[in-house]
């Protein structure tokens, strides 16, 4: 029997598309966040579409059940890394700021977040972490109750789409990406075995077709030194919507596919 997931940055209740009712607030704070970088001469972030959708949808969950927490009640999404893989973001580095203001007015909400994480040691470090290169910021409200989300990541390989095919007890998985920081060059691993090496594109994509022969994972290394790799996305096989059924017809993935061409052009 076989059982088949295609699926182009399936977005899940994890994610909720919505409105963008306080675009300019979330604005002020990724240039805030790149100003505070700029005084530490860090590199700016890149403002990531998808990276914001993840962010709104964890604001505006926590304000539908109540809650103020990095970690969701959703156990399909409970926390930030979850939350990325449901959204097929394979990155192991990544961080989350949480910020919540009541009763003040909008013009200052901005200012109130980047302030009050300014005074925390830990999400300072967020802000300022060198190894960062995306950011996500969402704002959610209800009445005069404002959830502020960052979702912070370091990806120097998107993954782009994403085929999975089980069959016979493995997993035949077809996977093009696209290089988006760092070498050119890389390899294919499964649960840390090399598969082959890869060349990016003038336009940065890779593609491959990898099978393996029981659940494990699929590792993008980029090329840093003579046989020496350096792994930041891992992709579990099965990804975590080998189960899902509709994801073509699904109304959330027509919306990922008018975000793609926004990713790829940062």
């Amino acid at each position: 029997m076989k059982l088949r997931a295609s699926v182009l940055l399936v977005l899940l209740a994890c994610m909720p598309a919505g409105a963008q009712p306080f675009l300019d607030v979330e604005i002020e704070i990724f240039n805030g966040t790149n100003q505070l970088r700029a005084r530490d001469q860090l590199v700016p972030l890149t403002l990531d579409p998808l990276l914001s959708e993840i962010a709104r949808g964890h604001s505006e969950e926590m304000l539908a059940r109540g809650y103020f927490s990095h970690e969701s009640p959703n156990a399909l999404c409970k926390d930030v890394r979850d939350r990325l893989k449901h959204a097929h973001r394979f990155c192991l580095s990544s961080a989350e700021n949480l910020h919540k203001s009541e009763g003040y007015q909008r013009a200052i909400l901005a200012k109130l977040a980047i302030d009050s994480w300014l005074q925390s040691s830990s999400h300072h470090r967020n802000l300022v972490n060198k190894r960062f290169n995306r950011i996500g910021i969402g704002v959610a409200a209800k009445g005069k109750t404002y959830l502020f989300t960052q979702v912070f990541s370091y990806e120097p390989v998107i993954v782009q789409t994403l085929d999975v095919v089980e069959e016979a007890g493995g997993f035949r998985v077809k996977i093009s990406a696209l290089v988006a920081d760092g070498p050119r060059e890389g390899g294919w691993f499964v649960d840390g075995k090399r598969q082959s090496s890869w060349t990016a594109a003038s336009d940065g994509m890779i593609s491959t077709e990898v099978l393996l022969s029981k659940p494990g994972s699929l590792e993008i290394g980029q090329l840093i030194g003579t046989r020496e790799w350096q792994v930041e996305t891992e992709i579990p096989i099965p990804p975590p919507d080998l189960h899902l059924k509709h994801t073509r017809s699904s109304p959330l993935i027509r919306l990922a596919r008018r975000l793609l061409p926004w990713l790829t052009s940062t």
